[in-house]
């Protein structure tokens, strides 16, 4: 007989990062779409940015070059000083 896996059907998907829980996040504040996102830092990077690799850095997949984490930065709008991505959210979410 076999036992049910205590960890669930998908275990070998690879956890979201918390630099990859970042970007999903600050995303969703500025309502843009993988595809969006990957055409503006393909803009601003000067090389195509497919919105499949968005996907694999916001899974944990794969880790955005030096280049194109400072790139992520400016598009998303993130500051190393200021509230996360996640705390803006739930203060849009949070009536008032």
């Amino acid at each position: 007989m076999q036992t049910a896996n205590p960890i669930g059907p998908h275990e070998d998907r690879p956890r979201m990062s918390s630099l990859g829980r970042e970007l999903t996040d600050a995303r969703k504040v500025l309502r843009l779409t993988q595809a969006r996102t990957a055409r503006a830092l393909s803009d601003l990077l000067e090389k195509e940015v497919h919105p499949g690799r968005i996907s694999e850095w916001e899974q944990g997949q794969k880790e955005p070059s030096t280049a194109e984490l400072q790139g992520l930065v400016q598009v998303l709008q993130l500051s190393a000083d200021g509230p996360t991505a996640r705390q803006l959210r739930q203060q849009r979410l949070t009536p008032n």
